[in-house]
């Protein structure tokens, strides 16, 4: 993602006749301003942080006296509690489930959702799991997990018992490849080989279009892309917590399960199912009035 905003950024330069050596703090503004024409404040803020990384490799080597980002602010993001993204229904994830059919890319894509929604892995915690990751703990089936910021593999997941077979079965698929990873390419190309962030992300995406859930962009203009829907690869995951909690967890086990670093994060979520499921105004009565 850095190297993407890096690029947009040099591409920024080239339009404007700028070089990296000679930008000013006011330049990288122009750039934010540039970007606020087409990205959300959240996307825009990804871009500064490459281009800040870049002049603060550029300052600690010498190459620069100083960072004309350092001093530039992101943009600023929205305050509302409220997720942008809505969680599945249990309809939409029994249909998800069974766009998957029973042969060896139905398996694998089968067991990558069944960790999204029952587990709440993110996208790039699939990505880096390996085989030596899924292990028993206390006689549970457990993934020991990467997570968002994190440098080591030092929390897990506990996958339900009535799951785990959707798990084994993909192993048994798997069992042929050397690579470590636990998931794997399936294709003629790449067969073998670690299943790539990008292809993971895809495979998501293809299956949520099959199911219905998210629109084929290429139905749709570009600029118009997925900007009627509420829901997206993300919303797996916020199914997958949002459910819980509605089932019954307390927000802490929540916590521990997503592995928010913030308690506030856990309770964002607690607060939005609660809302519906126990709101305020159904408690109002002016009786006798």
């Amino acid at each position: 993602m850095y190297q993407i905003g890096i690029n947009i950024f040099t591409d920024y330069l080239k339009d404007n006749a700028l070089e990296t050596g000679t930008v000013s703090p006011k330049d990288v503004l122009g750039f934010k301003s540039k970007l606020s024409e087409s990205y959300s404040p959240q996307t825009i803020n990804l871009r500064l942080s490459a281009v800040r990384s870049f002049y603060r490799f550029m300052v600690l080597y010498g190459y620069l006296p100083f960072s004309p980002a350092q001093i530039v602010k992101g943009a600023k993001r929205s305050r509302s509690t409220h997720h942008k993204r809505d969680q599945l229904t249990n309809a939409e994830v029994h249909t998800l489930f069974e766009t998957c059919q029973d042969n060896g890319l139905g398996i694998r894509d089968r067991a990558i959702l069944t960790l999204m929604l029952y587990c709440a892995l993110r996208r790039v915690e699939l990505y880096r799991a390996n085989l030596e990751d899924l292990t028993t703990k206390q006689g549970r089936l457990v993934l020991w997990v990467q997570g968002k910021g994190r440098l080591e593999k030092d929390e897990f997941v506990v996958i339900p018992a009535n799951q785990e077979q959707v798990i084994n079965s993909w192993l048994n698929v798997r069992s042929g490849d050397k690579s470590e990873a636990l998931f794997t390419s399936l294709s003629i190309k790449s067969k073998g080989e670690r299943l790539a962030l990008r292809s993971l992300t895809e495979t998501i995406k293809d299956r949520m279009i099959e199911a219905g859930i998210m629109l084929d962009p290429l139905l749709k203009p570009k600029k118009d892309k997925y900007k009627h829907s509420r829901k997206s690869i993300h919303s797996l995951r916020h199914t997958a917590i949002t459910n819980a909690l509605t089932n019954g967890a307390t927000p802490l086990q929540v916590q521990q399960m997503a592995r928010h670093s913030s308690f506030d994060t856990t309770l964002s979520y607690h607060h939005s199912s609660d809302r519906l499921l126990a709101p305020a105004e159904l408690l109002i009565s002016y009786e006798g009035g």
